[in-house]
């Protein structure tokens, strides 16, 4: 095809079968560090996950307040009946 479009070589300079990476194992390595601090693990995770859904609550209801004016009522109040 050419020299620039052949196909790639590991530094061995043959074609044979890369090892596949150990995944699962670094994980496993990596938990048994973790594994003493889990509780401040899974509270920095539940934090994580509470202030991603408080980003996107502003943006919600400014939504509702614009439609509300847009559509010429007045502004959405869950207290007015």
């Amino acid at each position: 095809m050419g020299k620039y479009f052949e196909p790639m070589r590991d530094l061995r300079g043959d074609d044979s079968p890369q090892p596949k990476p150990r995944v699962f194992k670094t994980y496993a390595r990596l938990l048994r560090y973790v594994r003493p601090h889990w509780k401040r693990l899974a509270f920095a995770l539940a934090l994580t996950i509470a202030l991603s859904f408080t980003a996107v609550l502003p943006q919600q209801l400014f939504g509702v307040v614009v439609d509300s004016f847009r559509e010429g009522g007045t502004p959405y109040s869950p207290f007015s009946e």
